[in-house]
């Protein structure tokens, strides 16, 4: 079971991981896709399944999720369902169409002005408050079922309600030879239809779908293929996540015949060859090995991307071998690996992006003077990380970059031009931070009380 359903188009899923975060932070449960779809499930059905299951829907409303269908089904149901909806308003523009009809009258959540982290904790507030409402309502409920039922009871006030009579309806044996008789009177007609139905089935199944079907329907012809409508509705939910070459056309190649000595990495990755040739590894599922060696190509085509959740909770691994063809390590790609302790950084690696090596293992991070880009939170919760050397291209460190990294003791920023984010080093004390004199850095040290040293 989850409190919290996170609904948001693909390309807002930074926003949506960070919610995520916060909200289990504070110990509310969060159900969103892909993380909480199993292997082999069906994504429509556990979507509906979870948006039953939880008590609050966040929708991230960005320009995006605005115009993607699959958000706007999700929403659709999680009004039938009679969902509380929070929309988390993340652009000035307005919505349009259909989300505009279903969010008219809901109060928002503005994050447009506010710094992302301040609109999550106030989001995260809002939750608690109508998760806790509910409880009580049950609680209370709960207490009125355990009642003798009576025609009438009085309900005690709350220090914000006047005292009312509420009027229950008594349940008893005298209703039950009106349901016996309502049951004969619906078999009967089944017993019926089906009598005079064999030569019109088709057209009977047809002419008696129900309001929603024909919804789907409606939907569904408008794209003229019912087929590629569902399929594209779910692309559009997970296309960062699309492990296959021949599923995700604006990225792939022209088919090229594997060489020798590729054999045994394509068999254990789900990859996809991307527009430039070359290839991003979107899931392993190969051997449990301590030490990871990636591949250098596949198809003859070189690795140069370790796509988001590639190796997410992967436990196993202690040890990772990066090949030279490597340029980029995605969103959260190794988050969650705490056994890891050691990864080269070869000279071709160009960017790590957010909670890549959150709640890792790593002891030590020394980086090229060919790498551009940390990005946010990448070593979060790394509790054994001691030193780290960034390059001088590094001129930004993020929110929750170092943040609970208890035993780090220092951190090289060689850029002569720095802008650290206040919360970049957030829970540790006694981090050096080495740096340009006279360079941001050194008043950020200050600022913070943390200690400098000039390089």
């Amino acid at each position: 079971m989850h409190d919290v359903f996170i609904s948001y188009s693909h390309k807002d899923a930074q926003v949506a991981d960070a919610i995520c975060h916060h909200m289990e932070e504070a110990g509310i449960r969060c159900w969103y896709a892909p993380r909480n779809i199993g292997p082999g499930a069906e994504w429509a059905d556990a979507i509906i399944e979870a948006l039953e299951e939880c008590s609050i829907v966040v929708l991230v409303f960005t320009d995006y999720s605005n115009a993607s269908r699959q958000v706007q089904r999700e929403v659709d149901t999680a009004v039938t369902l009679g969902k509380t909806i929070i929309p988390f308003k993340r652009t000035q523009a307005d919505p349009t169409g259909s989300m505009r009809y279903y969010l008219s009258t809901l109060h928002w959540l503005d994050a447009v002005d506010t710094p992302l982290d301040k609109s999550i904790k106030e989001l995260v507030g809002r939750a608690q408050a109508i998760l806790a409402y509910e409880e009580a309502a049950g609680q209370r409920q709960s207490a009125d079922d355990e009642q003798p039922s009576e025609a009438q009871h009085e309900v005690k006030p709350s220090p914000e309600q006047p005292t009312v009579t509420q009027t229950k309806p008594t349940v008893g044996r005298s209703r039950m030879p009106l349901f016996a008789a309502i049951a004969v009177v619906v078999l009967a007609c089944v017993i019926g239809l089906a009598t005079l139905g064999n030569d019109r089935g088709a057209s009977a199944t047809a002419a008696d779908t129900s309001a929603p079907q024909a919804e789907v329907s409606d939907a569904q012809d408008a794209s003229g293929d019912a087929t590629s409508t569902a399929a594209e509705d779910t692309t559009d939910a997970a296309n960062s996540r699309d492990t296959s070459s021949k599923q995700k056309k604006d990225e792939e190649a022209p088919a090229v015949e594997p060489v020798e000595g590729d054999d045994e990495a394509a068999s254990v990755y789900l990859y996809t060859v991307q527009y430039d040739n070359t290839i991003r590894l979107d899931r392993y599922f190969g051997p449990e090995n301590a030490t990871m060696v990636l591949p250098t190509t596949i198809e003859g085509l070189p690795v140069t991307n370790v796509g988001e959740k590639c190796f997410e909770s992967c436990e196993y691994i202690e040890k990772l071998v990066l090949p030279q063809t490597m340029e980029i390590i995605q969103y959260r790609a190794f988050y969650g690996c705490k056994n890891l302790r050691e990864v080269n950084i070869p000279a071709s690696l160009k960017k790590i992006l957010g909670w890549s090596f959150a709640h890792t293992g790593l002891v030590a991070m020394e980086f090229p003077d060919t790498f551009e880009s940390l990005d946010y939170g990448a070593f979060y919760s790394c509790e054994n990380l001691e030193r780290v050397v960034l390059s001088p291209s590094v001129d930004h460190l993020g929110e929750n970059t170092f943040r609970l990294c208890g035993n780090l003791k220092s951190v090289t920023m060689p850029a002569e031009q720095v802008e650290i984010n206040a919360k970049a080093f957030d829970a540790n004390t006694d981090v050096k931070i080495i740096g340009v004199a006279g360079s941001y850095a050194e008043k950020y040290a200050k600022g913070m009380g943390l200690t400098f040293e000039a390089l």
